[in-house]
């Protein structure tokens, strides 16, 4: 493989969430060549908004080898499974990205008697026993590329339709200047009919 400074990715990103709809993932939005880093993707996509550290995606797959006892190295090896994951820090700590990370649940709103001089007053209820919602993940990150201004960038999409979060939620509430941060970690499922992971690039041809 040549070197390529394009190939190089720079940057935090944009982490996206959309709930599913009728159990039914968000489907990815439209790849073209005219969208930049800042494009915001058609649909029901929200920004989670600032991050920590940015975003991180790790995949792992899990072998099985069999060694007959008259060799010392293996000659089989199958493959057990194999896993998807995003992961980062969500430092804003709104409901709808508690919502995220706790796997589902509600967040309504009281209107009656609400005027423009008061807030609003909004209650969230975590999934009660077993239940949780899948979501659709979508990450967009730039590539470098000398020869288009930053925000016109070469883009990836990473898009994942069906993820569940399966972190362990820490939110600490201390003194100084340090926010309430809220670590998520998503991670993707096989739906019917759909590629448990797939990821979209613009490439500059020379």
């Amino acid at each position: 493989m040549a070197r390529s400074e394009q190939e190089v990715l720079l940057g935090p990103g944009y982490f996206y969430v959309a709930p599913h709809t009728a159990g039914s993932p968000e489907a990815a939005p439209s790849f073209t060549t005219a969208l930049t880093l800042t494009t915001d993707p058609a649909g029901n996509w929200e920004d989670v908004g600032y991050s920590e550290d940015g975003w991180s995606l790790v995949a792992s797959n899990e072998f099985s080898d069999w060694t007959p006892a008259e060799l010392v190295d293996p000659i089989i090896t199958v493959k057990d499974s194999a896993q998807y994951l995003m992961r980062g820090v969500m430092a804003q700590f709104s409901l709808e990205n508690l919502q995220i990370a706790l796997s589902g649940g509600t967040i309504t709103e009281d209107t009656a008697g609400v005027s423009m001089t008061s807030p609003t007053l909004r209650h969230y209820l975590p999934a009660a026993t077993s239940s949780f919602d899948y979501f659709s993940a979508l990450f967009i990150t730039a590539k470098n590329d000398f020869n288009f201004v930053s925000s016109q960038a070469c883009v990836r999409h990473i898009y994942l339709p069906y993820v569940v979060s399966a972190a362990e939620i820490e939110v600490p509430h201390t003194k100084g200047s340090n926010p309430s941060l809220m670590g998520v970690e998503l991670r993707a499922y096989k739906g019917t009919g759909a590629d448990i992971m797939r990821i979209d690039e613009q490439v500059e041809v020379p």
